[in-house]
């Protein structure tokens, strides 16, 4: 008796979950999410400059030969920025991560940011689609002009519309997480994409990015085009329309993350 409760208690909130989702939004291919690795972007990282002129002026110092200063990244051959703090497009590192999953409306906010709005939804599930509970969740993007941009602290407690830049959402008991954000900008040649970081203490760190469904630049984007077709597929969300009679309701979009690795939990 005891057992057939606990299935019902969660079943039932399986069944609401893709009873509020459009068909086909949420299928589970049961395949490892594609990991895209970082690469230096238009934006320098702190942390990583500083790096580089505390080598130069050692290397002035000691009358050596300085170090070469590769304009296509920001890492040091001979001393690694940390992997907590990749150089990649826009990262604003761990720390910078605003911890909230409302990157178009901060706290505080009344007023959404300015752009189209995207509510994302989707699951972390382990190799053989069994969720993934208290996985951190962490995406950055461009804002709809294709800039990096992060908002201060002042620019989010302040009552005037900001867009944060960055976010932060933990996964529940089901595995889902959910954000509320804007369309992003072409960066470049690049197609519309989100950054994702995916941690959790049972599973391997994962580093990709998120694609969306239908979009014209996708075909021309350099990181998407030279993914396999299963790949594409696994890094791309599905994209509709929230209110077809209202476009101001903005879009929706549902991406499952399969890490690799299994839920210690299964069983249960």
């Amino acid at each position: 008796m005891r057992t057939a409760i606990a299935c019902l208690v969660i079943l039932f909130p399986m069944l609401a979950l893709a009873a509020d989702l459009p068909k086909d939004k949420y299928i589970c291919n049961c395949h490892i999410t594609p990991g895209i690795p970082w690469r230096a972007g238009p934006e320098p990282i702190k942390k990583a400059v500083v790096h580089h002129r505390k080598a130069k002026l050692n290397a002035q110092k000691s009358d050596a030969t300085p170090a070469p200063i590769h304009k296509k990244t920001h890492i040091m051959p001979t001393e690694p920025i940390e992997t907590e703090t990749p150089a990649s497009e826009g990262y604003p590192g761990r720390e910078g991560i605003v911890p909230s999953n409302k990157l178009a409306l901060p706290a505080g906010k009344s007023i959404y940011a300015s752009g189209e709005l995207v509510y994302i939804s989707g699951r972390v599930l382990d190799a053989k689609c069994v969720p993934v509970s208290d996985a951190i969740v962490d995406i950055w993007q461009a804002d709809p002009e294709g800039h990096y941009v992060h908002s201060t602290l002042g620019e989010r407690l302040s009552p005037a519309p900001a867009f944060a830049g960055s976010g932060r959402a933990t996964t529940d008991n089901l595995g889902r997480f959910n954000f509320v954000t804007v369309f992003p900008g072409s960066v470049g040649t690049r197609a519309p994409f989100i950054h994702v970081h995916v941690v959790h203490k049972d599973f391997p760190t994962l580093d990709t990015e998120m694609f969306f469904a239908d979009d014209r630049r996708n075909a021309t984007d350099p990181v998407f085009s030279s993914l396999s077709s299963a790949q594409r597929s696994m890094v791309t969300a599905k994209v509709w329309l929230r209110d077809p009679s209202d476009p101001d309701k903005g879009l929706g979009a549902s991406w499952d993350i399969s890490l690799n690795g299994k839920n210690p939990w299964r069983h249960f």
